[in-house]
């Protein structure tokens, strides 16, 4: 049974990434990363003037994110009016990525009006 090849001194193996992704050396991110098409998808839908709610917004991971284009994707508020975001943590209220943090309390119901204001008030989440 062959051994796997092991770095000699001074050499350093390569990151699987890019033998198996070798477009990631440009930009940090393979043309598979679902996080990149995702919020690619959210920016393109969200306008100027809206209010996006984070749910779930945690305290503010995406801003360490060591690729550059993927931090900024993943940084809503500069694409929206205002951001809001709920999490169940308190630790979240320290996300520099939202505008607004409300706290999340389990079994709570929350009304939220919709985005379109033509729509009555309706609970439109529940924490379990």
């Amino acid at each position: 049974m062959k051994t796997p090849d092991r770095p000699r001194a001074g050499e350093t193996r390569e990151d699987p990434k890019y033998r198996h992704y070798p477009e990631a050396r440009f930009g940090g991110f393979a043309d598979v990363d679902q996080v990149t098409v995702f919020y690619t998808r959210v920016r393109a839908l969200i306008e100027p003037s809206f209010t996006v709610r984070d749910i779930g917004c945690g305290r503010g991971k995406q801003a360490d994110d060591p690729v550059p284009t993927r931090r900024r994707l993943k940084t809503l508020n500069d694409v929206c009016d205002r951001l809001i975001g709920i999490d169940l943590d308190p630790a979240a209220s320290e996300n520099p990525c939202i505008d607004e943090f409300r706290m999340m309390r389990p079994h709570e119901v929350w009304a939220w009006r919709c985005l379109d204001r033509s729509r009555p008030q309706r609970p439109c989440a529940r924490a379990c």
